[in-house]
């Protein structure tokens, strides 16, 4: 096993080998063995900060990139009734091969106002804290979009 601190290994791992510099975002799964990599974007892909943020610990992702998936998730994966699991780069949702989980939405919206982009947060990425539920969702992979609200 290399020698250092588990999280600093892990981060420079992460940070070196699944940042997408061209789309602002880490990639969904990169398998360097094959080739094969996903650029779509995850919305939920900084749960790690929200955990750090909850716990009073320091962010997990550096905060450069931080605001740079943001920007990226708020390009492509909100959408006008919240936010979807996953996107492609060109904002397209990708409702039947993703789910979304609405306690993610919740957190992506927290996310977003520790960044200091509460409008994002509280109006879009987390419309639960606002005004009852209203997420998109995809019950499984056969499904159409449905809207679940509750007020």
């Amino acid at each position: 096993m290399a020698e250092g601190n588990m999280f600093d290994l892990g981060s420079g791992s992460l940070n070196q080998k699944m940042w997408n510099a061209k789309i602002g975002s880490y990639l969904l799964y990169h398998e360097p063995e094959t080739g094969k990599r996903s650029e779509e974007i995850m919305s939920n892909q900084l749960d790690g900060d929200f955990a750090s943020f909850v716990k009073g610990l320091e962010p997990v992702f550096p905060r450069d990139r931080a605001l740079t998936v943001l920007d990226t998730v708020k390009r492509t994966c909100i959408v006008d009734v919240g936010a979807v699991g996953v996107a492609t780069p060109e904002g397209q949702p990708q409702l039947t091969a993703y789910g979304t989980f609405p306690p993610e939405i919740i957190m992506l919206g927290i996310t977003y106002m520790h960044y200091g982009q509460r409008e994002t947060g509280t109006l879009k990425g987390s419309v639960l804290m606002r005004d009852g539920l209203r997420i998109a969702l995809s019950a499984n992979p056969r499904s159409e979009l449905l809207i679940f609200e509750a007020k």
